[in-house]
């Protein structure tokens, strides 16, 4: 591998005394071509302090926002329902542990607010417009919701 200059060589070595060997000869050349290109290179950059940032719930996780919007908090989506045979008219979720971890992952990156969103339609997985309903986590635990029509 040939010698890079400065901070690519800095990241080369640190690499190999971390792992006891030099990194392969492509990741070298992969590491050099994205530090010389400013497009490619602002992929890692931090966003901008008042940069608008979209994650998923599980992206979200260890991180914290001044302004939370948690979208998407429909009945059916989360939690997700399930509709085994023989269940008719009963209501049964999938993972509603796991989903109401998301949910408190989601509420608790807020530092001075949260937005609980949900509407009055919503899209289903076969990408079919369906009435909406709001999640069963909106107002648990004596939570309270305000709705404002937009």
């Amino acid at each position: 591998m040939s010698r890079k200059p400065g901070a690519i060589q800095t990241v080369l070595d640190a690499a190999t005394c971390l792992l006891g060997h030099q990194p392969s000869a492509d990741g070298g050349v992969e590491l050099g071509i994205i530090c010389e290109d400013a497009n490619k290179l602002r992929w890692f950059q931090r966003a901008d302090d008042a940069a608008i940032q979209i994650m998923t719930l599980h992206k979200a996780k260890g991180l914290e926002f001044d302004l939370v919007f948690h979208a998407d908090l429909y009945d059916h989506v989360i939690p997700t329902r399930l509709y085994p045979p023989g269940t008719y008219g009963q209501v049964i979720f999938q993972d509603e542990i796991q989903c109401l971890n998301l949910h408190y992952v989601g509420v608790t990156r807020a530092i001075k607010a949260c937005v609980l969103m949900t509407s009055t339609l919503r899209v289903n997985t076969q990408r079919e417009v369906k009435n909406g309903a709001p999640s069963q986590f909106i107002g648990r635990n004596g939570a309270n919701a305000i709705p404002l029509t937009w």
